[in-house]
């Protein structure tokens, strides 16, 4: 019997020994949902193996389970990702050995797929190094935000974190400056700095960045408006972020 099927482009694993075997393999698991109230064993072992591999475990009403398959989930289920996840520290390393400056995008509560896969093709396109988003509270990489990317999150390295407040921390002591994108920035855009190593940090719409974020932004940068509106699109705010970027590094060759 089969324990997979594949929904929007990733793969959904159920039942305990076929995702336990994934964890132990070199399958790229994207987010584990695990019964409310499971504690066993078995549980222990995964959520040790979640832990050790940065995979998010999600508890979950036994509802929630039987709408992802009708069949025996033995109280878990897993979806693998289509891409491979990245460690932000070795992105950085790879960076600063080919001689170039980098750029990272961090994605912090940003939910919306079409936001998430409009943001990645444009930092893409635009000389963007990574993405960083959270292990919670982040849009899944799936074929809704592929499609909604053009591909490009299938090029682009996307690392993961359980803190994105503690990924700035470790950013700035490897000489980056973090910059966050707020309406309400006491810094313009065009006068920021832009040709060094650096991190934007984007918030969710509505919500913004998170307040454990803002205590490692250096800077919090806004972006002019002719008439007075609550704020730009959030993809639309890292597109103009990423190509005044990369104007000025450009400019500066």
């Amino acid at each position: 019997m089969s324990h997979t099927f594949r929904k929007d482009d990733s793969t959904l694993i159920f039942g305990r020994q076929p995702v336990l075997e994934a964890l132990e393999g070199d399958k790229q698991v994207d987010r584990i949902f695990l019964k409310k109230g499971a504690s066993d064993e078995f549980v222990a072992q995964l959520r040790l193996l979640a832990r050790q591999k940065g995979i998010p475990v999600n508890m979950v009403p036994i509802e929630k389970l039987n709408r992802l398959t009708r069949k025996n989930h033995q109280g878990v289920a897993a979806f693998v990702a289509p891409i491979q996840f990245y460690q932000i520290e070795d992105v950085v390393s790879q960076v600063f050995d080919d001689g170039e400056i980098p750029l990272i995008m961090v994605l912090d509560g940003i939910t919306d797929v079409h936001n998430f896969g409009a943001i990645a093709r444009t930092a893409w396109c635009t000389g963007c190094h990574a993405i960083l988003i959270g292990m919670r509270d982040s849009a899944p990489v799936n074929g809704a935000s592929i499609k909604a990317s053009a591909g490009a999150l299938l090029e682009i390295p996307v690392c993961r974190s359980y803190s994105i407040g503690k990924s700035l921390r470790q950013l700035q002591e490897y000489g980056f400056r973090i910059y966050g994108a707020e309406a309400t920035g006491s810094k313009s855009l065009e006068s920021a700095e832009l040709n060094i190593p650096l991190a934007f940090v984007m918030g969710a719409e509505g919500m913004g960045i998170d307040d454990e974020s803002k205590r490692y932004c250096d800077e919090h940068l806004s972006i002019p408006m002719l008439r007075k509106f609550d704020s730009y699109n959030v993809s639309v705010s890292a597109a103009m972020l990423l190509y005044e970027t990369m104007r000025q590094r450009n400019t500066s060759k």
